[in-house]
């Protein structure tokens, strides 16, 4: 008889259980490798939500609020709406990473 897919899953975790509970030393290895899990994931996020804050960075804040005065450019004359798109889009992302 073929087992389904939901109880294949039952008991392999119920298994696993049964094998953690009866051996400390598997256990804690199975809580460590959760902790590095866990861990990774989290670095994994910050590095994305670096990048994403990485790409509105300190001379674009600069170039958003003063313009090019060397140029004598405004800020709506160096920036278009594709600009601003991109710029949200980076915003919703990271915001999206940090929590």
């Amino acid at each position: 008889m073929a087992l389904g897919e939901d109880a294949r899953g039952f008991l392999a975790a119920f298994l696993e259980c049964v094998t953690v509970q009866a051996n400390p030393p598997a256990r804690y290895r199975l809580n460590v490798a959760q902790g590095f899990l866990a861990e990774a994931r989290q670095n994994l996020a910050a590095r994305q939500w670096r990048a994403c804050v990485g790409e509105l960075g300190a001379d674009i804040h600069i170039a958003i609020s003063y313009g090019d005065e060397d140029a004598l450019l405004t800020p709506w004359d160096r920036f278009d709406e594709s600009d601003a798109s991109r710029a949200v889009e980076f915003a919703n992302e990271a915001c999206q990473i940090a929590r």
